[in-house]
């Protein structure tokens, strides 16, 4: 059996719905949220709707998606959730708090409680965010020794590098892994086969090594700062020229060009590809861990 980080970022969003449903269930919550809300709405509901718009539909192309197939009779790929001991602690301290002063809380919009629900709400956003990053890490942490899996799954779930791990043998798997960590928001490096703690932001750091996100038509993708920089001047010179070929081709249909004009509307129509191949070539690395996947029996 194959799983793919497309298959993991679909359970990933539909475990997060399901997980959210029953948090809310428990603290008593969900009869009040679903009445009418008055003009000030509660800030959990609206911080659930910011989270809602970004999840993406599973691919129409993907099988049926269900939480058994992460559960395989081999080897199991856990989904490493980040933060996720920060998230328990506050659902446990809100699970302490009376729903009344949680409800009066969110329509004051102040208070500890509401507060607390902002955090969860920005936390599970994030996450929902990285869907794809977390699904690249999971699949990359099964694939270490099993002495080595629970370390590196602890510095996804406390967000923070409490020790440095030594993961010489791992080749490849250990740059992907401080890859996908930096990109959940979690700062670490690679130092001689040592996963250790980094000081640097990981998406805002100057360093035209560290990466940053990108949105490139309706995807997140993640580029170094180089390669961004060379990304942001071809879409710039793309979009100048669009207008153009745009033009050249109205004009073409409606007459015949001469042999000059003809020579021109080659030369941009030229441009354009070679941008587009120029485009295609700074993303490949990217694209390729989006195939990522691991054979479990």
């Amino acid at each position: 059996m194959i799983i793919s980080a497309q298959a993991l970022a679909d359970i990933l969003v539909l475990k997060s719905k399901s997980d959210d449903l029953e948090f809310k269930r428990s603290l008593n919550l969900v009869p009040s949220l679903n009445q009418n809300q008055n003009p000030n709405q509660n800030a959990e509901q609206s911080s659930n709707q910011n989270v809602e718009s970004i999840e993406a539909k599973p691919s129409s192309s993907a099988p049926p998606i269900t939480p058994a197939s992460v559960q395989p009779s081999g080897p199991q790929v856990e989904i490493i959730y980040p933060f996720q001991k920060e998230l328990l602690g506050i659902e446990n301290k809100l699970k302490e708090t009376p729903a009344e002063v949680i409800l009066n809380e969110l329509r004051s919009k102040s208070g500890p409680a509401y507060l607390l629900l902002i955090r969860r709400a920005q936390i599970i956003k994030s996450n929902n965010n990285n869907r794809f990053e977390i699904a690249k890490l999971s699949i990359a942490i099964a694939k270490l020794p099993k002495e080595k899996r629970e370390l590196v799954a602890n510095i996804a779930r406390t967000g923070k590098v409490e020790q440095s791990i030594d993961l010489t043998g791992e080749g490849t798997n250990i740059a992907n892994i401080s890859r996908f960590i930096n990109r959940c928001g979690i700062n670490c490096t690679i130092s001689e086969n040592l996963l250790m703690a980094s000081s640097d932001d990981p998406a805002n750091s100057p360093s035209p090594s560290k990466e940053v996100p990108l949105t490139l038509g309706n995807k997140k993708i993640w580029l170094d700062g180089e390669k961004k920089k060379q990304m942001d001047e071809n879409l710039d010179k793309i979009k100048k020229l669009n207008p153009l070929i745009q033009l050249k081709n109205a004009e073409r249909h409606v007459r015949s060009f001469n042999d000059a004009e003809e020579k021109e509307y080659v030369s941009i129509q030229h441009q354009y590809l070679e941008l587009l191949k120029a485009q295609d070539e700074l993303v490949k690395t990217f694209e390729e861990e989006e195939k990522v996947s691991i054979e479990v029996s």
